[in-house]
């Protein structure tokens, strides 16, 4: 990264609901928020309303695996079902 991308990072304005729009245009009904807090679940709701789903993928509490399953009940709840997510993958253990 240079100081000039940075620079206009910064100084750039952030279109995020025509983001928003753009995606809605491309068939996505449902928008999963990744991160620690559902901070842009809000930003979009205020763009969009409640006709597009916002999941927050963490609620900043509790455990993070349960609530990325309770992410995933909610994408189900939602239409968004993955028959096999891991499908074709080789699992293996790996020291953390």
């Amino acid at each position: 990264m240079t100081p000039a991308y940075w620079r206009r990072q910064l100084r750039s304005p952030v279109r995020f609901e025509r983001g928003l729009r753009a995606a809605v245009e491309q068939t996505s009904t449902v928008f999963v928020e990744l991160g620690p807090r559902p901070v842009l679940c809000a930003l979009g709701l205020d763009a969009l309303g409640a006709a597009y789903p916002f999941v927050p993928s963490q609620r900043g509490k509790g455990d993070g695996l349960g609530e990325l399953a309770s992410a995933a009940a909610a994408l189900f709840v939602h239409g968004v079902e993955w028959r096999r997510p891991h499908a074709g993958a080789a699992p293996r253990k790996v020291a953390l």
